[in-house]
């Protein structure tokens, strides 16, 4: 655990030192980086799993509750693993979009299902460019919490 707040805290702090952080994103890159979520959505939804880890850099890592995965191939296989597990329906939400030195950085909400039972959560993504595109190289993400359910308070005599 400790290991993957360290790399987050790494990643985060890279980018908000890059000196582009923060400018204001093209019309073209924000098309890009939508084009990107969508081919994500659309691979995920199908159980793509080699779709999915196409969309990432060679040496692409995600950061996930269950640890760190290093690799487009290693995240083929992550994804092989949850796809058997039923993971479906994933929608994603960005809602921070800044550019940085070689791409862009990203940050919002998804959520999906596991069989049947609703998960949601926060992602944080750093987009480079690769080719005429872009590709993910960091996907750092985490499962939120779900509310306690209220209890019945037993009436007063």
């Amino acid at each position: 655990m400790r290991q993957c707040l360290s790399l987050f805290c790494a990643i985060m702090l890279i980018g908000m030192a890059e000196p582009a952080l923060g400018q204001n994103v093209s019309e073209s890159d924000q098309k890009g980086a939508h084009d990107l979520q969508s081919k994500f959505v659309a691979a995920f939804n199908r159980q793509d799993a080699v779709g999915v880890a196409a969309l990432f850099t060679e040496d692409g890592i995600r950061v996930t509750p269950q640890g760190i995965i290093k690799g487009r191939d290693a995240i083929r296989v992550d994804l092989e693993s949850r796809f058997k597990k039923n993971f479906h329906d994933i929608s994603i939400e960005s809602q921070i979009v800044r550019v940085s030195e070689n791409g862009l950085w990203e940050a919002g909400e998804w959520s999906l299902k596991i069989a049947d039972k609703p998960v949601r959560g926060y992602f944080a993504l750093t987009l480079v460019r690769e080719g005429d595109g872009f590709k993910y190289r960091y996907d750092v993400f985490n499962v939120a919490s779900v509310p306690a359910e209220p209890t019945a308070v037993p009436p007063q005599k």
